[in-house]
């Protein structure tokens, strides 16, 4: 798996976003990385069999897998829970092939990038196919519901004919009949050309006005996207993997930046390399609002403070603020109902006013929670490579 990204929280894959660099070490490639935990009681097999390398390196892939048996490589085919990180050129398809040479299962975990990429996820806009796929989040547009697809070789493992090789799948609410509605009623209207040419359009008119806004106030910023997800680093280049954030983005700046826009009622998650988004339910005149808020926050008197990098806090982590700011309550947002903006689900990221209730697709925005697939999904790649021996 890849360090900096985000595949659930069971034990297997529970490890710390965003690490130190005290915690990850110093850049090594070919090479992989500590198991850093995100829980308390991971157990110490599990650590040990679970190898990390950064994003991007297919050399580091190549490494773990000549020196271990490796069932599965998961990640994020582009990583969006350190603001958005692109894969290089041909990267995708050469861990592929890896996978394919070695006996192993490649899984893109889809969760963030389906959808808000495009229809077919970013495995579409590539044109590549994963031996496993997982989607979620805004395939049912906020009711939970996690998707598992991929090879039938593999599929087959969930019904298999012999007992001992078959994978269990279960759940209280699999194919409950609500949020499977939801998620074709989901689908048929994000096939509608005019869904992803509305938001298309609304993500450039925010992203060429943050653009010429941070050029005009001479503060050096890398804004990345991923179609409607996007991040603005404080950093001078676009991140190529979590080194690249961890050695050059300025968190304590961009800390300050959206908390300055919170506070003139532009809300966008108070934690440094976080993704924002835009979505069908956003006009334009949304995106001239906060362009227009954006612009009052630049022009503040040290409302974003001075550039400098990030640095290690006690725990082990990252400073998030600077050292002289001190915590103040958090201030209530006007709320006006369907008329004017209204507050967002805090996991969201969206950097946009709404002007109306999210009741259409977001073609992409999260509204809903996480479900068991990516668990699914990392187990039977264990026992397809298991079977294999």
């Amino acid at each position: 798996m890849m360090i900096g990204g985000y595949n659930g929280w069971h034990n297997e894959v529970s490890r710390s976003v965003m690490p130190s660099l005290a915690q990850v070490g110093k850049r090594v490639s070919p090479g992989e990385y500590p198991f850093v935990p995100l829980s308390a009681g991971i157990p110490d097999g599990t650590k040990r069999r679970v190898h990390f390398v950064n994003f991007n390196d297919i050399e580091s892939v190549e490494y773990v897998m000549k020196r271990f048996p490796v069932a599965c490589v998961l990640l994020e085919p582009a990583m969006q829970n350190v603001g958005v990180i692109l894969p290089k050129a041909g990267y995708l398809k050469s861990l592929i092939n890896l996978c394919e040479a070695n006996g192993s299962v490649c899984i893109f975990d889809e969760v963030k990038t389906g959808f808000r990429t495009q229809l077919g996820g970013y495995q579409a806009k590539e044109n590549l196919k994963p031996h496993l796929s997982v989607f979620g989040k805004a395939v049912a547009n906020g009711y939970p519901l996690g998707i598992i697809g991929g090879k039938r070789e593999i599929m087959q493992q969930f019904d298999h004919a012999d007992p001992t090789k078959r994978v269990l799948i279960a759940g209280m609410y699999n194919a409950h009949p609500v949020n499977t509605i939801a998620a074709i009623a989901t689908l048929e209207i994000l096939k509608k050309p005019a869904v992803y040419e509305h938001i298309t359009k609304v993500s450039n008119q925010l992203y060429d006005g943050l653009k010429t806004l941070f050029r005009e106030k001479g503060i050096v910023v890398s804004l990345v996207n991923n179609a409607s997800a996007f991040c603005v680093y404080f950093a001078e280049n676009a991140p190529t993997d979590l080194h690249d954030i961890l050695e050059t983005v300025d968190f304590a700046t961009d800390v300050k930046y959206r908390k300055a826009l919170i506070d003139k009622g532009v809300y966008h998650i108070p934690i440094a390399c976080k993704q924002g988004s835009v979505s069908y339910s956003h006009t334009a005149e949304d995106i001239a609002k906060t362009l227009e808020i954006t612009q009052e926050v630049l022009k503040a008197p040290n409302r974003t403070g001075t550039v400098r990098r990030c640095g290690p806090r006690p725990d082990g982590g990252l400073t998030r603020t600077p050292n002289n700011e001190t915590k103040q309550p958090p201030k209530k947002l006007p709320h006006r109902g369907l008329g004017g903006f209204v507050s967002l689900q805090p996991h969201v990221g969206v950097a946009v006013y709404v002007h109306q209730t999210h009741s259409k697709p977001s073609g992409g925005v999260c509204h809903g929670i996480y479900s068991d697939a990516l668990s699914n999904s990392f187990y039977v790649a264990f026992c397809v490579k298991r079977h294999q021996k």
